[in-house]
């Protein structure tokens, strides 16, 4: 996995400089949920949040990509693994019907409650990196380490926000599908 990081990094090092890439992801930036969609959709083909946030600290790494940009492709990867569940789930039976559908509302509505918060949501994690960092001063996440922060609080938030209503979201989830 450390192999193919390095290989992804040394490959993204050139695309700072390349002007199509640079048209790419400016329209990106201007544009973060083109950006979400995209890893979305690129999630769903290959079937893994993993590689999907793996490339944006590749990105991240090489220096062509920023926290502000990266965490809608962390939240388009959350939703876009919800595919994988939905795929298992269709020669299941109804429970792992209604498992894989209520993962993808958590993950869906996790990130329409994160979307409008990307640039505070950015500077709140810088901050915490800087906190962790005098901490402990050994560690000095990067924004590559960053976007692994926000993976990890995204993923905590939505477990804190969403364990208050399990009861109700099983009854609506049981009711949704039959």
């Amino acid at each position: 996995i450390f192999y193919g990081m390095k290989l992804m990094t040394q490959t993204a090092t050139p695309l700072v400089n390349n002007p199509s890439y640079q048209i790419l992801f400016e329209l990106f930036e201007k544009n973060p949920v083109g950006l979400l969609i995209a890893s979305t959709f690129l999630t769903m083909a290959i079937q893994t949040s993993a590689a999907t946030i793996g490339m944006a600290i590749a990105l991240a790494l090489a220096g062509a990509l920023t926290l502000e940009q990266a965490i809608p492709i962390v939240l388009g990867a959350n939703v876009g693994t919800c595919f994988t569940a939905i795929l298992a789930s269709l020669t299941g039976d109804v429970n792992g019907k209604r498992v894989a559908v209520a993962h993808l509302m958590v993950k869906v509505a996790g990130v329409a409650l994160a979307m409008p918060f990307v640039g505070p949501a950015a500077e709140a994690v810088a901050r915490l990196s800087n906190l962790l960092t005098g901490w402990l001063p050994f560690i000095q996440p990067s924004t590559a380490g960053q976007i692994a922060m926000v993976h990890l609080l995204f993923n905590a938030a939505l477990a804190l926000l969403f364990l208050p209503f399990l009861p109700m979201g099983v009854l609506f989830v049981s009711k949704l599908v039959v």
